[in-house]
């Protein structure tokens, strides 16, 4: 098909684009959410069961609920916040979020300020006010599948499907940035993106924060061992001289050290009349459901959800380090190292006999008192 053909169809897709008053009754329609992860969509009638990853998408148009919006003066000034970062990233849930895409995901839109609101796919700005609903093309009816051939009528239509899909992708990536009102910071072309995404990952310079935070969920998972036994694991995804650092730090369990090493928190969630313990990942939100059980001490609860959960009955070994998205800092790479690699290497200076004696830790300088910042912070 032609350019013009291309042109057409991504203009139909954001003629369809519409904001929902704030009073209105939205139904959120997802689909059933995973045994080890939460889902792309999610339905009232729909129940949770296992799904590939998701990942996120963005609209075209500028969409906009204010007719004269005002910079909120009243949110936080500062886009190298590493709490406030983490908070954007956590407002994406299975409820939220159905986008499926490798560059346009939750991590993205969270380093260029946005938040994703309660109604599907829509991202707020707090700083301005600026709301940005995202949507991509969808097949007709993927469930319209007679055979495995594709003729070459259907491989036209495939081919021009991924074409304007990627054309809306780079739109909408490029619309993180533009989208936001005049004045908002995260509009500012001072601001460098990449070291917004530094506050992101694991630092060794992070130590104390890491220590105290693999600590604390490694204590909690000591307390419902037993939970979290319920279930088998795979233990080669680390080496010999990695399980040796665990065990050195804590000799209780390997597994509960691994489920701690690799960012897996316990928590708790109400789907409809049952409660289920669930692994939550702490970067990047994924959930790896254990099965239903009573109310658990000393465990956070998740906001509940209406409809009826369905484990699935596939016992498979859970992978800890899989299970992650595919952004997440627990697994990606920041200065040659992988986030659960920083935290063994808290975990081995600490350790009674690990950690060359008086390690030096580096200093991260690259934003301290960087000019960047330096503008972005007298820009208010």
């Amino acid at each position: 098909m032609d350019d013009t053909a291309t042109t057409s169809a991504i203009l139909d897709i954001l003629s369809s684009i519409c904001l929902s008053p704030g009073h209105s009754n939205v139904k959120k329609h997802v689909s059933p959410s995973s045994l080890r992860s939460h889902l792309p969509h999610v339905s009232c009638q729909s129940t949770p069961k296992s799904v590939n990853k998701r990942k996120l998408s963005n609209s075209s148009d500028p969409l906009i609920l204010n007719k004269s919006p005002k910079v909120n003066r009243l949110a936080t000034t500062d886009p190298f916040n590493k709490n406030t970062l983490d908070e954007r990233i956590n407002s994406f849930n299975i409820l939220n979020w159905s986008i499926e895409d490798d560059k346009l995901n939750p991590l993205e839109c969270a380093v260029n300020g946005w938040q994703c609101h309660k109604r599907k796919n829509e991202l707020h700005c707090h700083y301005c006010n600026a709301v940005l609903l995202i949507r991509l093309n969808q097949h007709k009816d993927k469930n319209n599948i007679i055979t495995n051939f594709l003729f070459v009528e259907d491989e036209e239509a495939e081919e021009q499907f991924l074409k304007v899909r990627e054309q809306l992708i780079r739109s909408y990536l490029r619309r993180l940035r533009t989208d936001h009102y005049p004045g908002c910071m995260w509009r500012n072309s001072n601001l460098d993106v990449g070291l917004v995404k530094k506050q992101y990952h694991m630092k060794i310079s992070d130590m104390n924060d890491i220590l105290e935070q693999y600590q604390c969920n490694l204590d909690n998972l000591i307390d419902h061992q037993e939970i979290i036994m319920l279930k088998s694991y795979t233990t080669d995804v680390l080496n010999k001289s990695q399980i040796e650092i665990l065990q050195t730090y804590n000799s209780t369990n390997l597994i509960l050290s691994m489920v701690a090493l690799f960012g897996w928190e316990l928590k708790q969630q109400r789907f409809g009349t049952k409660n289920l313990a669930l692994l939550k990942c702490h970067k990047c939100t994924r959930r790896i459901l254990l099965g239903e059980f009573e109310n658990l001490d000393h465990t956070e609860p998740l906001k509940p959800v209406s409809y009826p959960p369905e484990i699935s009955k596939e016992d498979s070994d859970i992978n800890l380090l899989t299970e992650h998205e595919n952004w997440c800092c627990m697994v990606t790479e920041f200065s040659n190292q992988k986030g659960y690699e920083v935290v063994l290497t808290t975990l081995q200076s600490v350790s009674p006999s690990g950690g060359p004696e008086g390690m030096e830790v580096e200093q991260d300088h690259s934003y301290s008192f960087d000019s960047t910042m330096a503008l972005l912070r007298e820009f208010n």
